[in-house]
């Protein structure tokens, strides 16, 4: 599993290979709120979904478990940006909670660099 920005969009790279994108094209100088979810007991099985802002953009089925990885978990190796709070939870958040987290926090491009209001 890799999640990171591939071709513009949020996308979420699968163990079986496969890419999943959002729809929305990322803009340079612009603020996003990007959330990836996963619920190994879903009401369909496995799933996954991409947020953008939100809003869900895209729901991914899985026919296996999310593997380890031998990469090494590096927040932002490879992004040129900023990159601003980052969290991990032990469960998939819901739609709610992802909504009010992106109305929480409100930060303007000041300088090249991400500031909260």
């Amino acid at each position: 599993m890799w999640l990171g920005i591939y071709t513009g969009k949020f996308s979420a790279l699968l163990n079986d290979g496969a890419w999943q994108q959002t729809s929305t094209l990322l803009q340079i100088n612009r603020w996003y709120h990007l959330v990836f979810t996963y619920d190994k007991n879903g009401i369909s099985g496995q799933q996954g979904k991409l947020y953008v802002n939100g809003i869900n953009e895209k729901n991914i089925s899985y026919s296996s478990s999310i593997q380890s990885s031998t990469y090494s978990d590096k927040i932002g190796a490879i992004y040129n940006g900023s990159i601003a709070d980052v969290r991990i939870y032990n469960r998939a958040l819901s739609a709610e909670e992802i909504v009010t987290l992106n109305n929480s926090y409100n930060p303007k491009l000041s300088a090249g660099s991400l500031q909260k209001v």
